[in-house]
């Protein structure tokens, strides 16, 4: 899956909120009038596939959809570590400050 980093992350608590909201719809669920600029929405802001969002408002596979998100965004962040680690060793280094393997 390919994650849009500028957009915000999709939380449980997320996809609970709207949840809620769509419960506050009248309706029979159907993806028209106010629940369909509900799903548009969320499917932009969080950037999922059209029927995540469908499923979210129904209040299907919430945790399954969070854990793939989670998943997509933990590359990221290691990288964004390990080039933290490398900054700080090449910093060392031109100090003159042996690290923990002696250089």
């Amino acid at each position: 899956m390919n994650i849009d980093h500028s957009k915000p992350k999709l939380t449980k608590e997320v996809c609970m909120e709207y949840y809620r909201r769509a419960q506050l719809l009248s309706g029979d669920g159907q993806d028209i009038g106010p629940r369909r600029e509900l799903r548009i929405e969320l499917q932009t802001k969080y950037d999922i596939p059209e029927i995540w969002a469908i499923n979210i408002l129904h209040g299907l596979y919430i945790n399954e959809y969070v854990n793939i998100c989670e998943e997509a965004n933990r590359p990221a962040e290691e990288k964004k570590e390990k080039e933290t680690k490398k900054e700080k060793k090449k910093e060392k280094q031109d100090f003159g400050i042996p690290d923990e393997e002696g250089f």
